[in-house]
């Protein structure tokens, strides 16, 4: 099988649209609409939905949680107590999943729940199940000696749960996927989860793949130094990634790589010697100063660029723009960050939209080269210089970012996925119109 082709299918287990999207997604197939094309559930008035078909079909898991939220209103739990609501009412009816219907062959005792590791080393995911057990009590009337059945659920669920998004936005619901559970870690993933609605699409980073248990997912996004990785892998999933990537001396020293004086590829800080590098072009091999990219280096991490948004800290990123190109290289993550935090700033703040374009496209195919398994990014890249292309007069610029929208969509998700199809028919409609608006 090629790569970005889709493997297999899965409807979660159980899953729940995050209350501060309830207003305007329907709660069945998670499509966002305006809140007055949606019908609200007229006994909790808490979920809404397309029509009476998404309605009746999400009847089975709402019921039992309707008549909670009805009796409670307008009080309505977190998003983690209302999913594990909906766990614990499927369990409660012994409904643990079917494996002959699922592709991993797995129900939901076969889900890992490290419970011990949340207790003794996650106090900040304990003090949830603590909160969550709390409102489980007000919410169901969980009775006290169910807790430690309640700890071994939140512990599946917090270790399994998936956050799904769509196209055009962050994760806006959470879900358990008992095939999908099955898949172990890597930094250098075989393939990676997208979603249509609450369907997981299991699809291909890498050619010639077979659906089975052993290949790899990435449970984290890659846009970290080995150390950062395996910290927030040890912090939230309690191993010690050694994955290829993260064993691989030279990937790091890739992502702190700096620009050759002489010939401009790829060049590695010594090991020995910190501003000295030598070139990776077999053809050049110059060692040079680097000195300056090496401060360039300390100072952008030391204003914590990737996390730290501040007015100051923005400007000081466009400022540096110049300064990354000749110093930095492309697989450079410091750049990297520096130029996402540029290019929202420029587009979003400044309205110096054709410079934002240039960067989000620069960093499209940044992405697709260095990280490969992780398909959102460049897309979200994409969609960010087609939003900014909107807002220019030039009708070219439109249709080249239009057309290379709508071919990134189709191979990122497949051109059956029902969003991709949605947008790519507005997209046309309104290029036919000169009137792109998405």
């Amino acid at each position: 099988m090629d790569v970005d082709q889709t493997l297999v299918e899965e409807w979660p287990y159980a899953y729940v649209l995050h209350a501060d999207e309830s207003d305007d997604h329907c709660s069945y197939c998670l499509v966002k609409k305006e809140e007055s094309l949606l019908q609200s559930c007229s006994k909790c008035q808490f979920a809404r939905y397309c029509n009476k078909e998404c309605q009746r079909k999400a009847w089975p898991d709402h019921k039992k949680e309707c008549s909670y939220l009805h009796k409670h209103k307008p009080f309505v739990p977190s998003d983690t107590t209302r999913l594990m609501a909906r766990v614990l009412f499927k369990l409660m009816k012994g409904e643990k999943g079917d494996k002959e219907k699922i592709w991993s062959k797995r129900n939901f005792d076969d889900l890992m729940t490290h419970t011990k590791d949340i207790k003794e080393r996650n106090y900040s995911a304990y003090g949830l199940f603590e909160n969550t057990l709390t409102e489980l009590r007000k919410y169901v009337g969980l009775p006290l000696e169910d807790a430690a059945f309640a700890f071994e659920v939140f512990g599946a669920i917090s270790t399994n749960r998936n956050s799904i998004r769509s196209i055009q936005s962050s994760a806006h619901a959470s879900g358990l996927y008992l095939g999908f559970s099955a898949l172990d870690h890597s930094c250098d993933p075989d393939v990676w989860s997208a979603f249509d609605g609450p369907n997981l699409l299991l699809r291909t980073t890498k050619p010639n793949l077979t659906l089975n248990t052993n290949l790899k997912i990435s449970y984290i996004e890659p846009f970290d130094f080995t150390s950062e990785r395996r910290t927030k892998l040890q912090e939230n999933y309690y191993f010690t990634c050694n994955c290829d990537k993260c064993t691989d001396l030279n990937w790091d020293r890739l992502l702190l790589s700096v620009k050759c004086s002489k010939c401009q590829d790829v060049a590695f800080i010594s090991k020995d010697m910190e501003n000295e590098a030598i070139c990776q072009n077999n053809e050049c091999k110059s060692n040079f100063n680097a000195y300056d990219a090496v401060r360039l280096m300390q100072e952008i991490g030391r204003r914590n660029i990737s996390t730290d948004f501040s007015l100051e800290n923005t400007k000081w990123a466009v400022s540096m723009l110049d300064s990354i190109e000749t110093l930095l290289s492309d697989a450079n993550l410091f750049a990297y960050h520096l130029r996402n935090v540029a290019r929202a700033f420029l587009g979003w703040r400044q309205n110096e939209h054709k410079k934002s374009i240039k960067l989000a496209l620069q960093a499209r195919d940044i992405a697709l080269k260095y990280f490969p398994g992780y398909k959102n990014q460049p897309l979200d890249f994409m969609i960010f210089a087609y939003e900014m292309a909107l807002r220019q007069d030039d009708k070219d610029l439109k249709k080249s970012i239009a057309s290379q929208t709508i071919a990134l969509l189709e191979k990122t998700y497949g051109t059956e996925h029902c969003e991709v199809r949605f947008l790519e028919d507005k997209m046309k409609k309104l290029l036919s119109l000169n009137l792109l608006v998405l």
